[in-house]
């Protein structure tokens, strides 16, 4: 049953024991994963400012007036919530590994403990396919918007959770090819991560535009929902589309904007190396 007075301000958080204990477990995994390995220089500064970064966007998408909103009100706000689940924490999470990770090399301490070895070990073995990787993150991304499947998530709380960790499961399983360092052998090239990321930017193109343009609610939910804003449901279910379509793209823009402008600074640098070695040669005869 609706609430008689149905409200939504800034002070409207949740204290979901389990968004609790799920950021603080991964906080705690870090924090030991960092001391473990303390002294490689891999973890830089950046890299833990990104890592805290990708936990305070998760927590403030599942405890924040953006989960409140969602779950009982708004259309739009569920739509914010999900792309934050999705686009912003994986990124921000995989950044705050080490590089070489992330490269697929690892490097194993001598007495390092069975359990970070083992994680390692892992991390060596990970190799992503692009293209499978490009096709399950927008399937499970659709899939999860069919009305069915929406409705159920809203009326069903452990279909909801289920929701949530499958997006960042597909986020980070869809961001891990683009944040492979370049000129590893398992990265791609910065024409293929582009390539890749305007692919991704097709399906939310199409989702926003199925919002904006339905002439009727999608979700029968939000159309019986308490109005906590001058929004109608169309209204809403429009700027859900507007979400989905701008800023859904606009992430994916800001990938591609820093890939090629950071193949801009390497690349002279780059395109300076085989100069080198082809005079390499001449200056051996001398």
């Amino acid at each position: 049953m609706a609430p008689l007075h149905a409200s939504l301000s800034l002070t409207s958080w949740t204290w979901e024991p389990s968004v609790l204990a799920g950021t603080l477990a991964l906080a705690a995994a870090y924090v030991w994963l960092v001391r473990s390995r303390g002294r490689d220089a891999s973890w830089s500064p950046l890299a833990r400012l990104f890592f805290a970064a990708g936990l305070l966007a998760m927590f403030v998408a599942l405890a924040s007036p953006i989960d409140t909103g969602g779950d009982r009100y708004l259309f739009s706000l569920h739509m914010l919530q999900h792309l934050l689940l999705a686009m912003v924490v994986p990124p921000l999470l995989l950044l705050g590994l080490p590089e070489q990770w992330r490269a697929g090399a690892s490097p194993h301490a001598s007495g390092a403990g069975g359990a970070r070895r083992a994680f390692e070990t892992f991390l060596d073995r990970v190799h992503v396919s692009p293209l499978a990787a490009n096709v399950v993150f927008n399937v499970v991304l659709a899939a999860w918007h069919l009305p069915f499947l929406y409705e159920a998530t809203l009326r069903n709380q452990p279909v909801h959770v289920l929701e949530h960790l499958s997006f960042i499961a597909v986020g980070a399983l869809f961001w891990w090819p683009i944040l492979v360092p370049a000129g590893r052998p398992r990265s791609m090239s910065v024409i293929g991560k582009i390539a890749y990321l305007g692919f991704a930017g097709v399906p939310p193109t199409i989702l926003g535009l199925a919002f904006i343009l339905s002439p009727t609610v999608l979700y029968p939910f939000y159309a019986a929902a308490p109005r906590v804003t001058p929004l109608s449901p169309l209204d809403d279910q429009l700027v859900a589309g507007l979400v989905m379509f701008g800023l859904g793209n606009l992430i994916y823009f800001v990938a591609i904007w820093i890939i090629f402008f950071s193949l801009d600074d390497k690349g002279a640098t780059a395109g300076d190396q085989p100069a080198v070695t082809a005079q390499s040669p001449a200056t051996m005869r001398r």
